[in-house]
């Protein structure tokens, strides 16, 4: 019931905000469309699809670590921590309840770049589309567990997830490098990146769904350790107060 609570809380608050979620979304588009015109200038059509689900695996990483690790401070800041932690919700669980917003704006954002490449007769497909799907499944569970880690941390440092998060930039150029078979495997292993690169695989080929395991281990580890990080911060939340995730 809390959880349900939770996601509706950010459902009407996506609504409310709707036009900073077209804006985000939009930028987002804007950064997905560079590597993929580049692609299309030098000849390379056949790798627009490869391109494109790159650039949504990077999307749904970038906004986990803003929209779920950074919600703490701002919610911080507007002073509606303490209504929630009254009514006994986990600030952390609170945080993780944004994947509704992840969700959208990347939905947003993939039909913005989907539109001018269809216009093109360039629609991304898949060489295995169930395969994809679950590469961006488990990369999404991996995602809100990295999000929920660094509010975690924020917690204890008392500095802005913003300044801790190092994945979004540099994931950026890692997805975009040449990808050997030969190293998928091994690839598959790397939090967050692992099934970002499956789903790149799946794009090109059919046999990317032997190395799902592989991805689904690492998620299970991160979603477990991302529960015990929400258990100790909002014992520690309880402790020093909300001061210790905020701005000011």
């Amino acid at each position: 019931m809390r959880l349900r609570a939770v996601l509706w809380l950010h459902s009407l608050r996506l609504r409310k905000y709707v036009l900073s979620l077209f804006s985000n979304a939009l930028t987002d588009a804007l950064w997905a469309l560079i590597p993929i015109v580049g692609a299309l200038a030098v000849g390379r059509q056949s790798s627009v699809a490869e391109i494109f689900w790159a650039m949504v695996a990077w999307m749904v990483i970038a906004n986990s670590a803003w929209l779920i690790g950074g919600w703490l401070e701002y919610a911080a800041l507007l002073g509606v921590l303490e209504y929630h932690v009254h009514a006994s919700v986990s600030p952390l669980a609170l945080a993780a309840g944004r994947v509704v917003t992840l969700l959208a704006s990347v939905s947003i954002s993939s039909a913005i770049v989907i539109a001018p490449l269809a216009l093109l007769g360039l629609a991304p497909a898949a060489a295995d589309t169930w395969s994809l799907a679950a590469s961006l499944a488990l990369l999404l569970a991996q995602a809100v567990a990295y999000g929920v880690l660094l509010a975690a941390v924020s917690v204890k440092v008392g500095v802005p997830s913003a300044l801790l998060d190092i994945a979004s930039l540099a994931q950026l150029g890692l997805l975009l490098l040449p990808l050997n078979p030969e190293h998928i495997g091994a690839l598959s292993l790397i939090p967050l990146l692992g099934p970002a690169y499956l789903a790149r695989y799946s794009a090109r080929t059919a046999h990317a769904s032997p190395l799902l395991a592989h991805a689904a281990a690492v998620a299970a580890t991160m979603m477990l350790l991302a529960l015990l990080a929400e258990k100790w911060s909002s014992k520690l939340i309880a402790q020093r107060g909300f001061r210790a995730v905020s701005f000011v």
